[in-house]
């Protein structure tokens, strides 16, 4: 898979606030808002139309396959049925799709006791970057990013976390 390297730096406040429509789910990560496309297993497709942002995703024997419509443009992807590959988002500031990886990053603050946080999502490692102010979670593969983010939500100390996506390939010459 190629990497758009060359960065279009947009302002898309129709899709902003942390919408969910169906399966779709728009979320914030790296100061940037990505769309986080369906990966469970689906009877029907599903659609999302919001602002300048239309999404569509089905299925076949052996592949999901996204569609995704941004100011007019066509950009398709297809992932594995199921497993951690199955995870995607589409970024509408770089136009392409890019894996999330199985863990999210929670921002270290005084009151935020990350044994708690990290037994709540059932978390398999924490690696902490205490100069940096954050730590990674890395989740077990049968729990969703999103869906760790959304446990945390409802825990009482409610710690900042995001999902985290995979960076892209080096090509060495």
């Amino acid at each position: 898979m190629l990497w758009c390297l060359a960065a279009l730096v947009l302002n898309v406040p129709a899709i902003a606030q942390q919408s969910t429509t169906e399966n779709f789910r728009i979320t914030t990560t790296h100061g940037r808002e990505v769309l986080v496309l369906p990966s469970q297993e689906t009877s029907t497709q599903m659609q999302l139309e919001q602002g300048p942002i239309n999404g569509r995703t089905f299925e076949t024997n052996s592949q999901r396959v996204h569609i995704v419509v941004f100011d007019g443009k066509t950009f398709r992807a297809s992932t594995p049925l199921a497993g951690s590959s199955s995870r995607i988002v589409f970024d509408p500031s770089r136009r392409t799709f890019i894996q999330l990886l199985p863990s999210i990053r929670v921002e270290l603050e005084d009151d935020i006791h990350l044994d708690s946080i990290a037994r709540s999502v059932g978390a398999e490692k924490m690696t902490f970057f205490e100069a940096l102010g954050f730590a990674i979670i890395d989740l077990p593969e049968t729990l969703h990013p999103i869906e760790a983010i959304a446990r945390l939500a409802a825990h009482p100390e409610q710690p900042k976390a995001t999902i985290r996506l995979r960076g892209p390939g080096i090509e060495w010459r």
